[in-house]
């Protein structure tokens, strides 16, 4: 079953797999597609990519197809959903030797299976790629990604590789304005948008609800899985230089969500909410994507959503977006100099089970890199964004999606996301394996600090004391 393309689901399927029911297409239902009898090669591959968006289920199946007939091989596809590769189907079936040569998903929940020994280095296969497509990457080897690795070097039985590899960049998070709410609120979004700074975001956001035609000035969100589209940029641009952005402090051993920068950054989020008034009474639970209808039908004037919606402004609003009245913006960077880190999709290719023979799995690896290098082809890379919001990793093909886009020049999201990423972003999330349970606390505890049920205070003492204790028992049982 695809998800509702117009919602973008992301990590939201976590909750429904940790309760037993996963949304997206089964795994026991996708084993054998594309096999049979014909005396071809198979090789199994594996995506989450698929449930972004119809277009991008649809990127992932044209590439299959693609494939196919190029090498005359068979790809037996599963469509999974994030609920799969971040609960306890994916990794059992790693666990029992059934998995697949090449997947692609989430960077964020790839630590489980790099750490499993389960993913070869990206260095092991690389080089099979054309030169071009290895020179538009090396930006990437070259510092960003080495981010999501930090964690490897506290670890006794891994040695520190970059093992997935970024497909598409999602810098967290952009913010998005309605330019003819400003205006009739007396507001210049050339010279008053994106905020300078906290305080001037209040200004704005205040002068917004009061004197345009919107009902609220900035809209925030507190469902458990998108409690951080503000708080993220906010923390690295406070902390990002102390060692106090992101969940986890430098060594891995404890989380941040007790430091001076977190205390501050959920205050001052709480504030917006239950002092200024400027986010609307469903902020203790709105995610992200129910923002997106706000923005576009007037209620809401300004707000920080995720990259991977910005292909439903374009099926709903494209009158607005033609017109420039809807203006992405990146949030101040200092005083740390960045203001985001980047969500990933990444790609891996695997190590050979246990049981199979070295000369068939070798194959099978020579037929996944070149399905791999598809994904950092041309023509995949220049739609990326258009098709899905994510920035493509191709950095030497940024202009010619800039030239491509519709409504580019109007919108400045291209322009936006791709300065974020190039510029303002302290690099990729962490994989590390505790990334979602070390951090899951948080969401519930905001929603309770927006309501008044606990003090920021308390919100950033209790989520630090539940993070840590997660941290403790995952190193204990690794010394």
């Amino acid at each position: 079953m695809l998800e509702d393309s117009k919602r973008h689901p992301k990590r939201r399927d976590y909750l429904k797999a940790a309760g037993g029911t996963i949304a997206a297409t089964g795994l026991a239902g996708c084993f054998g597609l594309g096999g049979g009898g014909s005396g071809k090669t198979t090789i199994k591959y594996w995506d989450t990519f698929n449930v972004q968006s119809q277009s991008a289920r649809e990127t992932v199946e044209n590439l299959v197809s693609r494939f196919e007939d190029e090498h005359d091989v068979n790809v037996e596809l599963n469509l999974s959903g994030f609920g799969q590769m971040a609960g306890s189907e994916w990794i059992t079936r790693f666990e029992e030797g059934e998995y697949p040569v090449i997947f692609t998903g989430d960077q964020i929940v790839a630590g489980r299976f790099e750490e499993g020994g389960y993913i070869e280095p990206f260095e092991n296969w690389s080089d099979q790629m054309s030169s071009n497509v290895q020179n538009g990457l090396q930006w990437m080897l070259d510092g960003p990604v080495n981010e999501a690795t930090a964690w490897m070097s506290n670890h006794p039985n891994i040695e520190r590789n970059t093992y997935t590899f970024p497909v598409g960049l999602v810098p967290q998070d952009p913010v998005q304005v309605r330019a003819d709410h400003m205006r009739e609120a007396g507001l210049d979004p050339d010279s008053d948008f994106p905020p300078k700074d906290y305080d001037h975001l209040v200004e704005i956001a205040t002068t917004l609800q009061e004197d345009g035609p919107g009902d609220y000035g900035f809209q925030l969100h507190g469902h458990p899985f998108d409690w951080y589209t503000f708080i993220e940029p906010y923390t690295n641009a406070l902390g990002a230089d102390k060692g106090e952005a992101g969940y986890f402090a430098e060594d891995y051993r404890s989380v941040n969500y007790d430091t001076e920068t977190w205390k501050q950054v959920v205050a001052d989020t709480i504030a917006l909410y239950r002092e200024h008034e400027v986010s609307g009474p469903q902020t203790p639970s709105i995610p992200d994507e129910d923002t997106v209808p706000l923005l576009t039908q007037g209620q809401v004037s300004m707000s920080p959503i995720e990259p991977m919606n910005y292909p439903t402004y374009h099926d709903t609003a494209p009158e607005l977006m033609e017109a420039g009245d809807i203006r992405y913006g990146s949030l101040w960077s200092e005083p740390s100099g960045v203001n985001n880190a980047m969500l990933t999709y990444g790609l891996a290719i695997t190590s050979k089970p246990d049981g199979v023979s070295e000369e068939k799995w070798q194959t099978k690896q020579e037929l996944a890199v070149k399905l791999a290098e598809m994904w950092f082809e041309e023509q995949v890379q220049t739609s990326l964004f258009q098709d899905t919001g994510f920035v493509p990793v191709r950095r030497d093909l940024w202009d010619q999606n800039a030239e491509q886009l519709p409504y580019n020049d109007a919108s400045k999201a291209f322009e936006t996301l791709t300065r974020m990423v190039g510029e303002e972003s302290r690099g990729v999330h962490t994989s590390h394996p505790t990334y979602l349970s070390a951090s899951s606390d948080m969401g519930s505890l905001m929603g309770q600090g927006y309501n008044g049920e606990l003090t920021p205070e308390e919100v950033c003492t209790r989520g630090a004391e539940a993070g840590n204790s997660v941290l403790d028992d995952y190193w204990s049982a690794r010394t």
